[in-house]
């Protein structure tokens, strides 16, 4: 039976507690924010990485377990990337986020109207369109109107670099797949499509549809069409 460590999306499990960020969510303006991870796995990697509407000010590396840095007031969204190293030496990354509020909180912009809902796609050759779009539909309407078109163009990306002969082995693809998909949108929010799509993808390979890179970069393709992408 054909098997892979389909590690991408979907929670990471194997230690008694998930990870959590822990720390100051609330601060006044101009004050140090001190964060840190609780219950990360033994020999683990952390990447601290902020979003938001200020530049920030690290006071510290960005490569360990505590994380501090200054912004101006506003809302940051604080991740934490998670870096394990697997027993056949596989790596798997996991991002966890909290959200910051630096002084005051702003006032909120009324909602404009309703974005349309993407049409279903044609369900695609390997049934990954269909996948793809099932699990959009998942993913609250907020968080996808913006954010799926990166994503798909992200999948439309890696499907030409493999084309091009970058990337030629399964765990290197899918790798590869889970770096940028947690480059162009925020992960957590988007699980329920990456299970829905991993799930397909995983299928695929164990029933031996997934035979070459060519086969690999037209599944990509399919799951950017399920985006609308």
């Amino acid at each position: 039976m054909r098997t892979i460590a389909f590690l991408l999306l979907a929670a990471t499990i194997g230690h008694a507690a998930e990870p959590t960020i822990i720390g100051d969510i609330k601060v006044p303006p101009y004050k140090l924010v001190r964060l840190s991870v609780k219950d990360s796995p033994p020999k683990s990697g952390i990447l601290w990485r902020v979003r938001g509407v200020g530049a920030v000010d690290y006071a510290g590396p960005r490569n360990k377990k505590d994380l501090a840095f200054v912004a101006p007031p506003g809302r940051y969204e604080v991740e934490a990337a998670i870096v394990t190293i697997g027993p056949g030496g596989e790596p798997s990354l996991d991002a966890i986020e909290v959200l910051v509020t630096i002084g005051d909180a702003p006032v909120p912009v009324p909602p404009g109207p309703t974005p349309p809902a993407p049409k279903p796609p044609e369900p695609g050759k390997l049934g990954l369109a269909k996948a793809s779009f099932d699990g959009l539909m998942k993913v609250p309407e907020s968080v996808w109107f913006t954010q799926r078109e990166p994503l798909a163009k992200a999948q439309r990306s890696l499907a030409g670099v493999i084309r091009a002969g970058g990337l030629a082995q399964p765990a290197d693809i899918l790798s590869e797949w889970r770096v940028v998909n947690n480059r162009a949108v925020t992960p957590g929010t988007w699980k329920p499509w990456g299970e829905a799509v991993t799930a397909a993808l995983e299928t695929l390979y164990r029933d031996g549809k997934l035979p070459t890179p060519a086969a690999w970069a037209d599944a990509f393709d399919e799951i950017a069409n399920g985006l609308g992408g």
